[in-house]
């Protein structure tokens, strides 16, 4: 119901106020213009769409896997963490040009750049879900015969799951913003280069089409790992408990 009002809002005050169309434009022209050039909209939709989900899968990977080096190796926690943190605050709008460099303009640079705004987020929370069993489960664990292949897989790693879909869930969110970010730098297609060209031309309708798309594709990709996240941790309690409870 508030969107609604908000959105009828949005119309009375563009038309009612006579704003100029590169400030502002009707909320009902920017619905006719998503449907206005429906394929090409399509293509770039499913060209971001491609770059997000295999940097976020890429990140994904590269997340969980040092997060059980970290937690596993304490050398590696104590010499390879402070790098990560270091190579992590350096801002990606300013590697996305020296990947596209180093890596050519193809959409390799661009995965990259979304893995690399990606596993940073699955990573920290990996390893808190890794560390927060505790040492009297391992022991019960171990007095029953399980050894340390047989510990991690059905006692750690159920244990971490809910933590790391909460990195994964932060994850997806930035996964778009980093194709975003690669597409602003340098592409040929995509919804970013779509903002970016409309952005260029003072084409506030286009412009508030290529953020709608984003926002709904957005939606969609957090909505895939909350999925996940149901079906693989059920018995979680976060799955059980009411938003009132």
């Amino acid at each position: 119901m508030a969107f609604a009002v908000l959105l009828a809002a949005w119309e009375l005050w563009v038309r009612l106020a006579h704003e100029p169309p590169y400030v502002m434009v009707p909320f009902t022209s920017v619905i006719g213009a998503c449907f206005d050039n429906w394929g090409a909209l399509l293509h770039d939709t499913r060209v971001t769409v491609v770059e997000s989900i295999y940097g976020f899968a890429i990140g994904a990977v590269v997340g969980i896997a040092l997060a059980f080096l970290l937690t596993r190796v304490r050398a590696a926690s104590k010499g390879l963490f402070p790098l990560i943190i270091v190579y992590h605050v350096i801002p990606t709008i300013a590697l996305a040009p020296l990947f596209s460099i180093w890596f050519g303009f193809g959409m390799l640079p661009k995965v990259l750049i979304v893995a690399n705004l990606s596993f940073f987020p699955v990573l920290l929370n990996t390893m808190i879900g890794l560390r927060s069993t505790q040492p009297l489960q391992v022991s019960l664990f171990r007095s029953a015969g399980a050894g340390p292949f047989s510990t991690f897989f059905r006692l750690r790693l159920p244990n971490a799951l809910p933590q790391v879909f909460v990195g994964l869930k932060i994850a997806s969110t930035l996964a778009l913003i980093g194709a975003v970010i690669a597409e602003f730098v340098s592409a040929s297609a995509g919804l970013g280069e779509y903002v970016l060209v409309a952005n260029g031309n003072l084409d506030t309708r286009h412009l508030m089409v290529g953020v709608i798309y984003l926002s709904v594709t957005g939606i969609l990709f957090f909505a895939a790992v909350q999925v996940a996240e149901w079906l693989l941790t059920p018995w979680h309690v976060s799955q059980r408990a009411s938003p009132a409870s």
